[in-house]
């Protein structure tokens, strides 16, 4: 139960590190939430400050999702923690996005990162459902991809 604890919280923190928010203040001096859709994300960044800025957003959010899920992989292979520590981290990674706790709970809708933590968590066929699910995600509200994410990485 411990590991399940530390998975959630560590994965909650690490998807609260909204990288369209603080590249949008850093680097272009605007807060993204108030610009465009008001997302905090890759899509609404795209379209406010272009391709660069939105492919290092999109992959740094991916890699959120999926090093929040490694971390979990390892206290499952060398603590002996319960197999959903992975579901557990990469749901609450995907969460932390969507209500960052360092942003004001205001974030994206947590696609890229839900990505990388099916991409983390799934194996074999269940891997090749990230791309279309992420795909067809990215327009909708913030509860779809987390359910998205959370099924995608649900065990074979």
């Amino acid at each position: 139960m411990i590991y399940i604890v530390i998975s959630t919280l560590i994965s909650y923190l690490l998807g609260s590190i909204n990288t369209a928010v603080i590249v949008s203040k850093k680097r272009f001096g605007k807060d993204i939430r108030n610009e465009g859709s008001g997302n905090a994300g890759a899509t609404n960044t795209l379209r406010i400050f272009g391709k660069k800025a939105a492919a290092f957003v999109f992959a740094a959010d991916f890699i959120k999702g999926l090093i929040a899920v490694m971390i979990a992989k390892l206290l499952v292979s060398f603590f002996s923690a319960p197999y959903e520590t992975i579901l557990v981290a990469g749901f609450f990674a995907q969460l932390g996005h969507c209500f960052p706790v360092f942003f004001k709970f205001k974030g994206g809708k947590g696609v890229a990162t839900a990505a990388g933590a099916a991409a983390g968590a799934a194996t074999g066929a269940a891997a090749t459902a990230v791309p279309p699910m992420t795909i067809s995600t990215a327009p909708v509200s913030t509860v779809e991809p987390l359910a998205t994410g959370t099924a995608v990485t649900t065990p074979e």
